[in-house]
């Protein structure tokens, strides 16, 4: 595992990048993932509208409860301890979001957001100050990579980061009435 000093200048370089409107293309064990600046609604609608590229699963991620509940109405109780007791990533849905652009938000104003436990994210939005809005990239192999880099007919400014912490996040959806759901394992590694 790599240490704080060791993530430096991936860390600085991507700060740059989220800071420019930019994107980070995040390689997992098993998928692709695109993730911009959440609050940056120009880079957030670009991920939005190539729709050919995407798959309609996205969310924030966050680093910590703290930072989750800037972005959700009305937290509940047992989603504290739903994230205490996890080891790994958890991603939650809300029925209520707050302070986020409307383009990252799920039908009926729902919103996922992700914790993440991998320490190169955790120190990246603990710097950046803001959460990270992600998208999965629809399947496609390496040598076609270089096609994606010029999505929508436009180079937009994208750095390659490889995570290499694989695990298994726990989706849990809230209902309005504070009851919740574990709807399933989703295969994600930040």
């Amino acid at each position: 595992m790599k240490s704080l000093f060791e993530f430096d200048e991936e860390i600085e370089e991507s700060l740059w990048i989220l800071a420019d409107g930019g994107f980070l293309l995040l390689e997992t064990e098993n998928d692709y993932y695109i993730g911009c600046d959440a609050t940056n609604s120009k880079s957030v609608k670009i991920l939005q509208k190539n729709t050919e590229f995407f798959k309609a699963f996205k969310a924030i991620l966050v680093n910590s409860m703290a930072m989750l509940i800037r972005y959700v109405d009305d937290v509940p109780e047992v989603a504290y301890d739903l994230s205490e007791n996890v080891s790994s990533t958890i991603t939650m849905i809300f029925p209520k979001a707050k302070n986020l652009n409307k383009d990252i938000l799920l039908k009926n104003n729902r919103i996922a957001i992700t914790i993440t436990f991998n320490n190169f994210f955790k120190i990246l939005i603990s710097t950046y100050k803001k959460p990270l809005f992600y998208k999965k990239i629809k399947k496609f192999h390496n040598e076609n990579l270089n096609d994606f880099y010029c999505f929508n007919s436009k180079n937009y400014q994208i750095k390659k980061i490889i995570t290499q912490i694989p695990s298994e996040s726990q989706l849990i959806k809230f209902n309005s009435d504070n009851t919740y759901v574990n709807l399933k394992k989703l295969s994600l590694t930040f």
